[in-house]
């Protein structure tokens, strides 16, 4: 039964339905979707940190600057990844192709829908930035234990960037609104995440940059790369899980406002 009102309610195996929808659809296209977001943290990891990293001719926290870059573009990775999903895939299926105008004709309502996507936007990340760590460690960067610890930190990180590109998209009315958020959030926030050098030492970046996601995501994978987990490990997962959980949930509760009208 279709919900009512404001309060959501789900079906995991209707959501599940329209994941491995997704899942269909991509086994079809996975290489021409999957070779363009590879490829620019690959350029990035040779450019930056063998580039620039010959050129600096210093170490970066007691370690080659290839290494200190390397699990950082993991992360990024994965946030482009889900991303994309999110943004503009989920706005063309929700304005132009008006998918679900079908979908929750069936038992599967528009809370399943969008959990749904969520979790196949959470899928891609895992495979963006799963495939960049298996990258990383065939570079000898990391260790073949150390792609497992970075597993569960892409987890989190696809799922609340996921988030974040779901409600942005359940905000908007026009496509081209995506170039603010792509150009104003994404990429500030990738240069200033502490991937590339220490923002911390910077007062006023050091300042700002905790407060966005992709820091804290950084923050992790260089914590369990580098063999320097401590107790604020638990801060930054926290802000990973609950940020997703919160964003998602307002995300899924305007959309369905919007089918409801």
């Amino acid at each position: 039964m279709k919900s009512q009102g404001q309060a959501l309610s789900f079906s995991l195996p209707c959501a599940m339905r329209v994941w491995y929808r997704s899942v269909y659809i991509y086994k079809r296209t996975w290489l021409i979707n999957l070779l363009p977001n590879f490829f620019e943290p690959v350029i990035y990891l040779i450019g930056m940190g063998i580039g620039l990293g010959a050129y600096i001719g210093q170490q970066m926290q007691g370690m080659d600057y290839l290494h200190f870059i390397a699990p950082g573009l993991v992360v990024a990775n994965a946030m482009n990844g889900s991303t994309f999903e999110t943004t503009y895939n989920l706005f063309v299926k929700i304005h132009f192709d008006k998918k679900y105008d079908s979908i929750i004709a069936t038992p599967v309502n528009i809370e399943d829908a969008m959990l749904g996507e969520l979790l196949w936007a959470t899928t891609r990340g895992m495979i963006y930035g799963g495939v960049f760590a298996f990258v990383i460690y065939c570079f000898g960067l990391i260790s073949f234990t150390q792609i497992f610890l970075l597993l569960p930190i892409v987890l989190l990180t696809s799922f609340l960037f996921g988030a974040i590109g779901l409600i942005f998209t359940a905000y908007i009315q026009l496509i081209d609104l995506y170039s603010f958020y792509y150009t104003l959030f994404l990429t500030p926030m990738y240069f200033f995440s502490g991937i590339f050098f220490p923002v911390e030492n910077i007062a006023w970046v050091g300042q700002i940059a905790h407060f966005t996601p992709l820091f804290h995501a950084v923050k992790l994978s260089k914590l369990v790369v580098f063999g320097q987990m401590d107790i604020h490990i638990l801060f930054h997962l926290a802000y990973l899980l609950l940020g997703g959980l919160v964003l998602s949930y307002f995300g899924i509760r305007r959309i369905k406002a919007h089918y409801m009208r």
